[in-house]
């Protein structure tokens, strides 16, 4: 399976995502926030976007465009968090990946190994694709927060 298809998020679309800390006064009951932290992005000289998309079943999860809702981040901005506002509870799992020539499609290289870097939610193998049942978690009433961590994900920047 190829990596790209395998992630999911072959290509950033900006939907409903914004890049803002959340207050308590922001929550409404009977919805969630998911507040998405990034670590280990390194910015290129290029600039790039971090796509992130969010996945809400095991039959859309790692589907071109089936995502539930994206972000596209510009790079310099990613020291703030991705914010999801108004999620309704259930269960979900986050991917995200780095396009660091801002080209807007997820990169390999001949053999199919990852050129940008990328993440996933509770992390997982590098070696495997990621599955829904290691990456989903369930979202309550109120708000969680998450970490996408890149430091040990494949890929590298020009």
């Amino acid at each position: 399976m190829l990596l790209c298809a395998a992630l999911g998020t072959g290509s950033c679309v900006a939907t409903s995502a914004q890049n803002s800390p959340v207050t308590p006064d922001q929550v409404r009951l009977g919805s969630s926030v998911l507040v998405i932290h990034f670590r280990g992005l390194q910015e290129s000289p290029h600039g790039g976007t971090v796509c992130v998309a969010l996945w809400e079943s095991t039959e859309s999860f790692m589907k071109d465009e089936k995502w539930f809702r994206s972000a596209a981040i510009q790079i310099k901005d990613a020291i703030n968090p991705c914010v999801f506002r108004d999620l309704p509870i259930g269960t979900y799992s986050v991917s995200a990946f780095y396009d660091v020539t801002d080209c807007g499609r997820f990169r390999r290289d001949g053999l199919g190994i990852p050129i940008d870097p990328w993440a996933i939610s509770n992390g997982g193998p590098v070696w495997m694709p990621p599955s829904w049942g290691a990456s989903k978690f369930e979202m309550g009433e109120g708000t969680i927060e998450i970490e996408l961590d890149f430091t040990h994900r494949g890929g590298r920047t020009p």
